[in-house]
């Protein structure tokens, strides 16, 4: 790629979503990325794919600026040159920059018939993201569908891992899922993870970012439960815990099993204070 393609943050100012501006499939597919847990974002997101799809990505509000990775230069190449080897030709890609402060790189390649693959790319050790989709994939859950983990490897001291990517549709987060049916499942899914040693003998299987903006609901393709980097074990409240309190900042209170107080709330206080 000699020339850096062009940019529009998206939301403005955040920070998160690239939106490309040579291709209208491409920033749809950046757009659809988004995923608004309040009613004023949803509609922003609406807004925002109407005028690309009248005017085309330029439209956007905001400058267009050269995109540039957050890899350094020859890992860059090496991972396009990884990802064209295992998953086949592609033509453009939307970036996702990481927050909170976490490095590495998260795209979404597409290819002439739209999005082909979602792949991360870390410069710390693997996560247990991979490992996770495998045990989902093999569990057949009926509550929530999964992405498919379709490639994974190293480039230097980069690792980096494919899945298949979510229906590039706007999504949303469901008023009422079935909270306890979703836990179950994820609990028996996950059940084949290794146990680190010391965790306590109670603890069990969890997503570990197991929040409304990760559950989303997509028109007629059903519920997908997303972003499986931090599965492993915690606390038998530590994923209702996490769900609903983040629902509660939302505004969104849903309906769950009694949670006994204690060790989950410290369980996600000190992972909170870890990462500040």
């Amino acid at each position: 790629m000699t020339e850096p393609p062009l940019t529009k943050d998206f939301p403005p100012g955040w920070g998160h979503i690239e939106v490309p501006m040579g291709s209208r499939q491409a920033a749809l597919a950046a757009l659809a990325l988004y995923t608004p847990s309040r009613s004023r974002g949803a509609m922003v997101q609406r807004a925002a794919r109407g005028v690309v799809r009248v005017l085309g990505p330029p439209a956007l509000p905001g400058k267009a600026v050269p995109w540039t990775p957050a890899v350094p230069a020859e890992t860059w190449e090496g991972l396009m040159e990884a990802w064209q080897y295992a998953l086949g030709p592609w033509e453009t890609f939307v970036s996702y920059r990481r927050r909170e402060g976490r490095e590495g790189a998260i795209l979404l390649l597409l290819d002439s018939n739209g999005p082909l693959a979602f792949v991360k790319a870390f410069p710390e050790a693997a996560t247990t993201e991979a490992a996770a989709l495998r045990a989902v994939a093999a569990h057949s859950t009926a509550s929530f569908s999964a992405p498919r983990l379709v490639g994974e490897g190293t480039v230097g001291t980069w690792n980096w891992l494919a899945m298949s990517p979510i229906p590039p549709k706007p999504h949303r987060m469901e008023a009422g899922p079935p909270l306890e049916s979703v836990i179950s499942e994820i609990q028996s899914a996950l059940a084949s993870l290794p146990k680190p040693s010391g965790t306590p003998d109670h603890w069990c299987p969890a997503h570990g970012d197991f929040t409304p903006w990760n559950l989303r609901s997509i028109r007629g393709r059903g519920r997908w439960l997303l972003d499986w980097e931090d599965a492993g074990w915690a606390p038998p409240d530590g994923d209702r815990v996490l769900y609903v309190a983040a629902a509660a900042a939302l505004q969104r209170p849903v309906a769950h099993q009694e949670i006994k107080p204690g060790e989950a709330a410290d369980y996600w206080r000190q992972k909170v204070l870890r990462r500040v």
